[in-house]
């Protein structure tokens, strides 16, 4: 009798009682489990999303593999909005095609530190294709211009020199802080004993191709 009773209860009884606690146990565990891996799969997301660059988002509206490209809107203050696909960008600078209308080439070079804000853009992001793409500067890219003599719109983010906010000609000399823009008509070939006006490079909201 003693190997079946123990204190009133059926020995089969109290082994299932314990194998219940213990598959209990096991629940509690595996749930346990589970919400660490949640907790560290939103904090790694967290991180992961403080890291992102406007740039980075910049590049996703480019599309891809499987990915559409989309357009977007930057504004750029005092009610100036470009509006267009985006074609290249790098830390300093996003390339956007525009309509012919609003430059020649349909392109646009804009200062990413001229964007005040930015519609359309993809919840996704996209990394530089290589460190090399990424470390190309304003200047650099500005540089290029001015060594292949393109004429230009030059869009100022105040009201420029003289009030207009704008400027026609062809960028001459890149330095460090600023650039210096031949100023000459919209159609005439560029002269370099033309008018020259030096823009600030933090007043400068976007360049317009117009050959």
């Amino acid at each position: 009798m003693l190997n079946h009773l123990i204190g009133g209860t059926p020995s089969y009884a109290r082994g299932m009682r314990w194998e219940q606690l213990f598959d209990d146990l096991t629940g509690e565990l595996v749930a346990e489990e589970r919400r660490e891996l949640e907790a560290e799969v939103a904090d790694r997301a967290r991180r992961e999303l403080a890291a992102v660059a406007l740039v980075d988002r910049l590049r996703a509206a480019q599309g891809g593999p499987g990915e559409p490209a989309v357009d977007v809107e930057l504004h750029l203050g005092r009610e100036r909005v470009l509006r267009g696909g985006v074609v290249d960008c790098a830390a300093q600078w996003v390339l956007l095609s525009v309509p012919r209308e609003v430059g020649g080439s349909g392109r646009a070079l804009v200062p990413l530190g001229a964007v005040i804000g930015v519609r359309g853009l993809p919840r996704r992001s996209r990394p530089a294709r290589s460190p090399v793409a990424d470390r190309r500067s304003l200047g650099s890219a500005l540089r290029a211009l001015a060594v292949a003599r393109c004429p230009v719109q030059v869009l100022l983010r105040r009201g420029g020199v003289e009030g207009a906010g704008l400027l026609h000609g062809t960028l001459e000399r890149i330095g460090a802080d600023h650039v210096d823009v031949g100023e000459h008509p919209v159609g005439e070939l560029p002269a370099r004993a033309g008018r020259v006006t030096t823009v600030v490079l933090e007043d400068l909201a976007a360049v317009l191709d117009r050959s």
